[in-house]
């Protein structure tokens, strides 16, 4: 499965969606995880990796199940900035393509990724993304070292 979806039209707009995604069994709703997704992500993705961590952990408290539910939008997060930078390295290789040939003639794939990456890690907005979700993943791994001893002590 992928992050987004595979539909290649304009997708409905999800700012008014009021139906939450279904909950694993046995969760109570303790977060409202249906806001995680975009409209152009896969929301039966994200569904079932929420039923991964449930399964893994096996909340059993609203405490837990909250644990369970940062622990989920933290992997989706991950997932979802992969594929960010995935796609912004490789359509800035595109977009230099012609002018790195002009100066380096014999530009192997490796010397044209290593360009594209200084480039964009040069732009403010670019690294001020990765140093916010840089942030954000070390509060939530303590969320999730929480939730893994609360599961190993029951």
């Amino acid at each position: 499965m992928s992050l987004y979806s595979n539909s290649s039209s304009r997708p409905e707009s999800r700012r008014f969606e009021t139906t939450p995604a279904p909950l694993p069994e046995g969760a109570a709703d303790t977060v409202d995880t249906h806001n995680s997704v975009t409209c152009v992500e896969d929301r039966a993705y994200f569904d079932q990796l929420r039923a991964m961590v449930y399964q893994q952990f096996r909340p059993s408290t609203p405490y837990e199940q909250l644990m369970a539910d940062e622990v989920t939008e933290e992997l989706w997060n991950k997932q979802r900035l992969s594929a960010l930078a995935t796609h912004a390295l490789s359509f800035k290789i595109e977009e230099d393509w012609d002018k790195v040939t002009q100066r380096y003639p014999n530009a192997d794939h490796p010397f044209r990724s290593l360009r594209a990456w200084q480039e964009l890690i040069s732009s403010p907005g670019f690294t001020k993304t990765f140093d916010l979700q840089n942030s954000h993943w070390r509060r939530r791994r303590e969320a999730a070292r929480d939730l893994a001893k609360t599961v190993r002590e029951r």
